[in-house]
């Protein structure tokens, strides 16, 4: 079982090189603290090594992931970082250096910090299996140029580490401060309410006041923690500067738990080796609970893997030219397929996140373009006023007796000129769709050889943008034949009867309303008529003449206005049955009869003068004439007219350029792209001078067949590790006094690399792993005389025998509970 931390080690370093730590939860200790509360210290004291920055302040500003891994006694120690491969640091003063230069690389030297982590791995007989993860100290001012929500980053990024289910947290607090105000211990309860995966490590026991303890806490009477409190002494700032070395500080740790009075009775349960090789069996305790889970994500992970091995393939470097030839062949005819299964919608990849291929195509048709040329309006940008005055530049110098027709084919052809853009438009997006699918479809050889992939994406430009031409060109043509002739017979086409009619409809009761208005104006121009004839004499017969010409009847054409405005009459105009007419004096308003030679009439005497009207001077036109603002009856009726006349025929025509667009643009472009896509790559590529070239692998293609083979063997030896742990386990279950060599001997011994020396480093983890199984048992502690005396000469003497109670304890714990290993719950 110990040989599971190494391997699960190594496939944490593989994902974090990957860039996918996150895909698979594996379990991990994560070290939290406030700053100076003695953290870096005992991670020291767990290494046996000085090898952390130190200074004032906050010093560790990255996170720093920990891998302890035990070697056979009498090996050289050292320690790799994984941004720095193959190199080995025997200095461990070099890795000090290492780990501040890479936090300055990142965070500055403005004691800034980040979240990326630094990945150590230290080697030495003198540590046990363990994974640890430091995190920066807990700070609550911000000092110097740290940024103003430090504290606010500090905790995020603790959170994001201790809130994962599978995570050991290990609380760091001072003994000499009031352990309510522990931050690290308050963080921890946050995320695990019950204590039921937090071990909490007292610093600095020796600087407590005098006739003062910690026994209370370490009993778990303050802060029950299922796990427990552990104590451990560190060195101090003035031993660190005399040159103290951590074996000397173990020493006096242990003489300091041995001697004091409070701590005496439970020294074994203190210190650090205690404390290191409790997170060890915590660690192998919660990775056995978690081998159902992690088996089967490391089974998903390795089918995957082996997809991307091979997606990937194989190096082309000792491939053949025939096998080149035939390489480049199935590339373009692979690529071929796959552009025409993403237009026709009949490709295997389902993409159900969003629309793609033809789809987007099916969509910029009916949902973009139909439903645009819809929107369209016949009267857009166009008012009644324009077309009225289109309708006067069309009649020239005479006034029509009938509408102009040429004013409707004007402004219907204004109109029918302004969806060609749209339909330029939609050419232009359904050419940028055939682009996105010829750079989506990521097939085999386009992932591996970029040459060819470029060269593929330069050939299907080419031929879109060719064949985008004539779509072009089409697609104006069918707005010019629909320019080039107005068809007015078109069934569905209102006629002009048909308009006149509904026109004629909606005017009739204006008709009938104005008559009656009519009659009552005859009749009184009958009485000013005989009012005339009695003041003067001697032009009675002419003035009765005059008045009868001026007297409105009920056949007058002004009963039938309608018909009389659309030939061309005006209201008021008339003519006199005998061809004279009447003048009336703009000066006076003196109404003067007049012969049909435009003299005026004579009566019986001819003594009287006559007084010439004044000489009448035109107004000379404006530079700009514009009609006027309002609208007489008959400009009513034609503005009317050409109107329901020109939304009947733009409603077939938007018709019709609906239905052809698509149909263009389907023949000339889609189709006609998924036609020729064959013929032009395989005449524009197919050359085997250029063989190499197009073969040619991305340079990151041969590191990521190298770093998805190096995972694939770390997740195949991670599987093969659990299967034979589960299977022990189960045989260990079923016949319990067995102490023959398990699976994980040979998988150890394998994984050492064999010889004499594996072979006893197996032993010795199998017997270990052995006994802290049972542990909890005195019958079978009595049968393992031998594995003992092992342990007790590797200091692992207490762990073993961790008694249930004491012979002698401190009364204060007595009264509270008997004192108990803190794997007791491990071990139930």
């Amino acid at each position: 079982m110990d040989a599971l931390i190494p391997v699960f080690g190594k496939v944490q370093d593989v994902l974090a090189t990957l860039g996918s730590a996150a895909t698979i939860p594996l379990p991990q200790v994560v070290v939290i603290g406030a700053q100076s509360s003695g953290k870096s210290s005992v991670l020291e004291s767990l290494v046996g090594r000085d090898f952390l920055p130190r200074g004032i302040g906050i010093v560790t500003r990255r996170p720093l992931v920990l891998q302890l891994t035990h070697v056979e006694e009498g090996s050289a120690e050292w320690g790799e970082f994984a941004h720095q491969p193959g190199i080995k640091f025997y200095d461990f003063d070099d890795i000090r250096d290492e780990i501040q230069l890479e936090t300055d690389r990142e965070t500055g030297s403005n004691k800034g910090i980040s979240p990326l982590p630094i990945r150590l791995k230290v080697y030495s007989p003198s540590v046990v299996n363990l994974t640890l993860i430091d995190l920066p100290g807990m700070t609550k001012v911000p000092v110097g140029d740290q940024p103003s929500d430090i504290e606010k980053q500090i905790r995020a990024m603790v959170l994001e580490y201790i809130s994962q289910a599978k995570s050991i947290i290990l609380a760091v607090t001072p003994a000499n401060t009031d352990l309510a105000n522990s931050d690290a211990l308050q963080m921890a309860r946050e995320v695990d309410p019950d204590g039921t995966r937090t071990i909490g490590v007292l610093t600095k026991l020796d600087l407590m006041d005098e006739g003062t303890d910690a026994v209370d806490v370490l009993c778990g009477r303050v802060i029950p923690l299922k796990l427990g409190f552990i104590g451990v002494i560190n060195r101090s700032q003035q031993d660190i500067i005399n040159g103290s070395s951590i074996a000397q500080a173990l020493e006096r740790e242990h003489t300091f738990f041995a001697r004091h009075p409070a701590y005496a009775e439970f020294a074994y349960r203190c210190g650090t080796g205690y404390l290191s090789r409790t997170l060890n069996k915590i660690l192998i305790y919660h990775i056995r609970n978690a081998l159902p889970a992690l088996r089967s994500r490391i089974h998903a992970l390795i089918s995957e893997t082996e997809n991307h091995i091979g997606l990937l393939g194989e190096p082309i470097n000792a491939t053949s030219e025939t096998e080149k030839s035939g390489l480049v062949l199935s590339s373009l005819t692979q690529f071929c397929t796959s552009y025409c299964a993403a237009i026709d919608g009949t490709r295997t990849s389902f993409i159900t996140n969003q629309l793609s291929g033809g789809a987007r195509i099916a969509y910029i048709f009916h949902d973009v373009f139909a439903a645009s040329i819809s929107a369209v309006s016949a009267m857009d940008a166009l008012t009644l006023s324009d077309i009225r005055t289109v309708i006067r530049n069309a009649t020239g110098p005479r006034r029509s007796l009938f509408v102009p027709e040429v004013s409707f084919e004007l402004l219907v052809k204004r109109q029918i000129s302004r969806l060609e853009d749209p339909a330029l438009q939609c050419v232009d997006f359904v050419f940028d769709e055939l682009l996105r699918i010829t750079r989506e479809i990521e097939d085999e050889a386009l992932v591996r050889f970029g040459v060819l992939r470029a060269s593929i994406h330069e050939v299907m430009s080419a031929l879109l943008a060719r064949l985008k031409r004539p779509t072009m060109a089409m697609i104006r043509t069918l707005i010019k034949m629909e320019l080039s002739y107005i068809n007015t017979n078109h069934p569905d086409f209102l006629a002009g009867t048909q308009a006149l009619a509904s026109l004629a409809a909606t005017n009739t009761g204006a008709v009938a309303g104005s008559s009656g208005a009519v009659l009552s104006a005859s009749g009184a121009a009958s009485r000013r008529s005989m009012a005339n004839e009695m003041m003067s004499s001697r032009c009675g017969a002419a003035q009765s003449s005059s008045a009868g010409a001026s007297l409105p009847t009920s056949s007058d054409p002004e009963g039938g206005m309608f018909l009389n405005v659309f030939f061309g009459r005006e209201a008021g105009q008339e003519q006199g049955a005998s061809g004279s007419s009447s003048r009336t004096s703009s000066a006076g308003g003196l109404h003067i009869p007049t012969g049909a030679d435009g003299s005026a009439a004579r009566g019986g005497s001819t003594s009287g003068r006559q007084t010439l009207p004044p000489a009448v001077i035109l107004r000379e036109p404006p530079a700009m004439l514009k009609p006027r603002p309002t609208l007489n009856e008959r400009e009513m009726t034609e503005t009317k007219l050409i109107t329901s006349l020109l939304e009947s025929y733009f409603d077939i025509v938007k018709k019709n350029i609906q239905d052809s667009v698509p149909k263009a643009i389907m023949l000339l472009l889609v189709n006609a792209s998924k036609d020729s896509v064959q013929n032009e790559l395989v005449a524009a590529l197919y050359q085997p001078d250029a063989f190499d070239d197009l073969l040619s692998e991305v340079e990151d293609v041969a590191l990521q067949r190298s770093r998805s083979k190096m995972l694939l063997a770390a997740l195949n030896e991670a599987a093969t590790t659990i299967s034979e742990v589960m299977e022990w386990d189960a045989y260990e279950a079923c016949e319990p006094s067995n102490s023959s060599p398990s699976s994980i001997q040979r998988f150890s011994a394998r994984l050492s690399g064999g010889g004499g020396a594996a072979a006893a480093r197996a032993n010795s983890a199998a017997s270990t792993s052995a006994a802290a199984s049972t542990s909890g048992t005195p019958s079978r502690r009595e049968d393992r005389g031998a594995s003992r005396r092992e342990d007790r000469r590797a200091g692992r003497r207490e762990v073993q025998r961790a008694p249930a109670t004491p012979k002698t304890m401190h009364p204060a714990a007595m009264e509270a509970s008997p004192l108990r290993s803190p794997l007791a719950d491990v071990n139930q």
